[in-house]
């Protein structure tokens, strides 16, 4: 669970130590800090979620370069309560929400799956060939928790379900060869 700093004086948590000097660009961008709060960790269910937040390392949104642009919810963070209750600083190391190296979290892979989007309509929108307009189309890779997220993100969409008729040819013993749609 992701705590801000307003909500650490109720849980009488012991509060977080100021900015540094050294993280000017993050004081210019007035983002939020939130620390994690290693006993509250629960997993839920793609149907609970309400909206995506992104979590950074406070030295990764400093010193890397990191474009933001389009995220909602921006907050940064530097510490985190251990199972004690006690305040230790987060490593770098193991704070990447677009790691490679590990599981992608929920908000990472909705995120890749909307660039993937943009950037395929983008193709199709700059490309100077003219194409009637079904012959203009990409199919694309989008999970299915995907759709559910935009799908709950969007008032009052509608859902139709897609079903694909293929028809198929079928050569019989007499090598008449016939269609049938399945």
């Amino acid at each position: 669970m992701w705590l801000r700093t307003e909500q650490l004086s109720a849980l009488q948590l012991q509060e977080l130590p100021p900015i540094d000097a050294s993280f000017q660009n993050l004081r210019k961008c007035h983002l939020k800090e939130v620390t994690e709060r290693v006993l509250a960790i629960n997993t839920i269910k793609t149907c609970q979620v309400r909206g995506l937040v992104f979590v950074f390392h406070a030295t990764v949104l400093e010193h890397d370069i990191l474009n933001c642009a389009g995220m909602k919810s921006v907050f940064f963070t530097r510490f985190r309560y251990d199972v004690n209750d006690s305040l230790v600083d987060m490593d770098v190391g193991h704070h990447y929400p677009f790691s490679n190296a590990v599981v992608e979290s929920f908000p990472c892979r909705i995120w890749w799956s909307i660039l993937l989007v943009k950037e395929s309509v983008m193709k199709l929108v700059f490309d100077r060939k003219q194409y009637q307009g079904m012959k203009k189309s990409m199919m694309l890779p989008f999970s299915l928790e995907s759709w559910y997220y935009l799908k709950s993100q969007i008032p009052n969409c509608i859902t139709v379900q897609f079903y694909w008729n293929k028809t198929y040819r079928h050569v019989h013993c007499d090598l008449m060869i016939s269609s049938c749609s399945g």
